[in-house]
């Protein structure tokens, strides 16, 4: 805790990511997610519904509007995306202590960062928990998450088949990676 950052390390948010990727590692192209997966779509929902979300902008121009319901915080050089119901962080560390003091001020004990790669690239290292959907596809993509999860720092949960049907146009397993030893960030540092 400082006179800059009033808030104690202890005392902040959990950082989390949700992300869905293929085995090769694809989170995404041309901008846009490439499969439609009805049942991950609602997993996000749920997690992220009345949090703090952080995005960068390209991932923010892919969704197309704020998520309802949730505090969103986009990191852009921009100054303004123009948008009602956005925040524009500079950076990831200004990103993070607004999403710190929302959380905070709302009795929400994590923050969930939702891509795209530049972001869970560089939060990899401060992040403590990952809820991860392994799409069953080989799809080509331009954007990545090779995040890799040694068992000696994370523990994983159990995993959770979901079938291709009429509303996922892929088999997916979903996991939950919650690292062993947890983080603690200084001044809204990434690390």
């Amino acid at each position: 805790m400082t006179a800059t950052d009033p808030i104690a390390p202890e005392a902040r948010p959990a950082i989390a990511f949700v992300v869905a990727r293929t085995p090769q590692g694809v989170i995404g192209c041309d901008n846009r997610l490439p499969w439609r997966l009805r049942s991950d779509l609602k997993r996000f929902r749920a997690l992220t519904l009345h949090h703090a979300v952080i995005m960068g902008r390209k991932t923010f121009e892919s969704i197309g509007k704020p998520l309802p319901k949730r505090e969103n915080i986009v990191v852009s050089r921009a100054s303004s995306l123009g948008v009602d119901g956005v925040t524009v962080c500079p950076d990831i560390a200004t990103a993070l202590r607004h999403a710190d003091a929302w959380s905070l001020a709302n009795g929400r004990d994590r923050v969930f960062v939702i891509g795209g790669e530049a972001l869970f690239t560089a939060l990899q290292d401060a992040v403590d928990c990952v809820h991860l959907t392994e799409v069953e596809a080989d799809i080509p993509g331009d954007v990545f998450f090779r995040m890799a999860f040694p068992p000696a720092e994370w523990r994983a949960s159990v995993p959770e088949r979901v079938a291709r049907s009429e509303d996922d146009e892929f088999g997916s397993v979903y996991r939950r990676f919650d690292r062993i030893e947890p983080r603690r960030r200084t001044q809204g540092a990434a690390a």
